[in-house]
């Protein structure tokens, strides 16, 4: 709960971000081959699609709806 009352410039230094950093910057250089414009905006792509995947994986592989459901938050 607290991650949720944190001011947004306090969260830089949260493990939280540091997940999100990884997949973030991932996107960037996979969608680099579709031009200059998706690869700037595939940061922000993978790091929401990553954990819509992850949530599809708990809800339909595993029939986990809470873990689907804190994946669905993550995003």
């Amino acid at each position: 709960m607290s991650l949720l009352r944190t001011p947004l410039p306090a969260l830089g230094g949260s493990f939280f971000h540091l997940v999100n950093l990884v997949f973030h910057e991932a996107g960037h250089v996979i969608f680099a081959p579709l031009g200059s414009f998706m690869m700037s905006l595939g940061g922000s792509v993978f790091q929401v699609i990553v954990p819509l995947v992850c949530a599809w994986a708990f809800l339909f592989q595993q029939d986990d709806p809470f873990g689907a459901s804190v994946c669905v938050w993550w995003a």
